[in-house]
């Protein structure tokens, strides 16, 4: 046990130091959410490697984020909180996606973790800051939505075009921007109105960016699924985060 313990303490350290927490004048102890991620080197950060403001050719510096979720990464022994508080999952009129209409579907008796959510970006891979959340039941918008903006919270008013990629956009975008209002009473995003087209050969200013950048994420964490299902809530997530670099 003790072993384990030292262990865990000597990651903790480990994830401190790389990101050189130690030379911070706030030290270990001011270490804000997120703050431990790598940041992707080549995506628009203003200040960093932008201009603060970013005032012409805003397209040239657009941010690519891909949305997805992951069922192998499940966690046991459901408690009584969550299932207490399921909620129903409004159906989706799209008839080529199942993941909203089969959210109540996935297997989840004896689960309190059925699968992973992230954002990332899809053009090099990084995971961004506050961007991987757990999933009770499906891809439901409660969560997906929650792990979105709390991703795109501390960019959405630098980075004036964020273009997201999701398989089921088409319902998701639904209503999104009420939703964001509603939780952060800050109009950062300036949603479309009329979002008919979600095919990058019709849309301006987007190239043909690769969608799939989850999807090759989620091939180095499955084989740690049988593992860390049988942990338990802190231990999972360390070792889920160590293994993203987050």
């Amino acid at each position: 046990m003790q072993s384990l313990h030292m262990s865990r303490k000597w990651c903790h350290l480990q994830q401190l130091k790389w990101m050189a927490r130690g030379h911070d004048p706030e030290g270990v102890d001011g270490t804000k959410p997120g703050e431990l991620a790598v940041l992707c080197p080549a995506c628009p950060q203003p200040g960093m490697n932008l201009p603060a403001v970013i005032e012409e050719d805003n397209w040239l510096h657009a941010l690519f984020i891909g949305i997805d979720a992951n069922f192998h990464l499940k966690q046991k022994n459901i408690s009584t909180h969550v299932t207490s508080n399921e909620t129903p999952v409004k159906k989706s009129s799209c008839v080529s996606h199942k993941a909203v209409n089969d959210a109540d579907k996935h297997p989840a008796r004896g689960l309190v973790v059925n699968g992973v959510g992230t954002v990332e970006c899809t053009r090099h891979d990084f995971k961004h800051p506050l961007s991987v959340g757990d999933l009770q039941h499906g891809e439901r918008y409660v969560n997906m939505d929650y792990i979105f903006f709390s991703s795109i919270k501390s960019m959405a008013s630098k980075i004036p075009h964020i273009v997201a990629l999701y398989d089921i956009a088409c319902q998701w975008h639904i209503h999104l921007c009420c939703r964001y209002l509603r939780v952060y009473n800050t109009p950062h995003l300036q949603c479309l109105t009329c979002q008919a087209q979600f095919s990058f050969n019709y849309t301006p200013s987007v190239g043909q960016t690769d969608r799939e950048a989850p999807e090759r994420g989620w091939d180095y964490l499955n084989p740690a699924a049988n593992q860390t299902k049988e942990m338990g809530l802190g231990l999972r997530r360390n070792v889920l985060e160590n293994l993203m670099g987050d």
